[in-house]
């Protein structure tokens, strides 16, 4: 279970870092779906973790509250540390991959990890997973 934890917060703070300069070099115009550029160039904050509807943000501490995660339009991310670092030798950064699959209803983080979409507002992010061998079901949201 913390194992997904983790990988949601990773997961989440890799989510925003959207470029409105990234093109997918047809001309420079840049074919972007509404779900994409919903999820793109915003910084992404974990505001919620429910495990089984259980809320477990509280117990998160203030170095991990603020990281955040920014998602690029050419299937980049990258997941920031912010200002509070909880470990000081850990990098600042740390960049990944991501895609939609399932006609975007559901979102591969470093196409390990796929998440269902429940929310994708443009200011809110919600997400679920629901673990193999434990079945507890995880549901992340994120705010700008």
């Amino acid at each position: 279970m913390k194992k997904n934890v983790f990988m949601l917060l990773v997961a989440a703070t890799m989510i925003i870092s959207c470029s409105k300069d990234d093109d997918n070099n047809n001309g420079g115009s840049s074919t972007v779906s509404g779900n994409t550029s919903k999820l793109c160039n915003k910084n992404w904050k974990l505001t919620s973790v429910l495990l089984d509807n259980v809320e477990y943000i509280g117990f998160l501490d203030s170095c991990e509250l603020d990281n955040f995660t920014r998602f690029n339009t050419n299937n980049t991310y990258v997941n920031d540390e912010g200002g509070l670092k909880c470990d000081p030798l850990a990098p600042q950064t740390q960049n990944g991959v991501w895609s939609w699959k399932a006609n975007e209803t559901q979102i591969s983080i470093d196409t390990s990890e796929n998440y269902n979409v429940l929310v994708n507002s443009g200011t809110v992010i919600k997400l679920s997973s629901t673990d193999s061998s434990s079945g507890v079901v995880s549901v992340f949201t994120f705010g700008l």
